[in-house]
């Protein structure tokens, strides 16, 4: 007998999740530094809506694809929070890459209790 096996979840929806966030992060820093919250910080808010739409689209993916998280994805991830971070420093990239970790147990964690 043949063992079909269940097709990858992929990363696609949570780097679509993490992107958004990075992106809100970003504008919202930017804005704490720049002092005041006007309307540069309303249009990049704006711009992210369609963002958004496609990050929260298919949200319920992201729990699957969580669980079916493999070393070289984890790493993806890890790799898109230093670039648009831009984090060179070794130490703080073993802080993000321990707390991508942390995060994403959490998170199937909590996958785990809510059905």
């Amino acid at each position: 007998m043949v063992e079909v096996l269940a097709p990858k979840a992929g990363i696609d929806h949570l780097k679509a999740l993490l992107g958004f966030i990075l992106d809100l992060v970003s504008a919202v820093m930017e804005a704490i530094a720049e002092g005041k919250f006007g309307l540069s910080l309303a249009f990049k808010l704006l711009g992210l809506i369609k963002e958004a739409v496609t990050a929260f689209k298919d949200i319920a993916m992201v729990k699957d694809e969580i669980k079916d998280l493999d070393d070289t994805e984890k790493q993806q991830l890890v790799d898109m929070v230093e670039q648009r971070l831009k984090i060179s420093s070794p130490a703080i990239k073993g802080y993000v890459e321990k707390g991508l970790e942390a995060l994403l147990a959490l998170i199937s964690l909590y996958g785990s209790f809510v059905k």
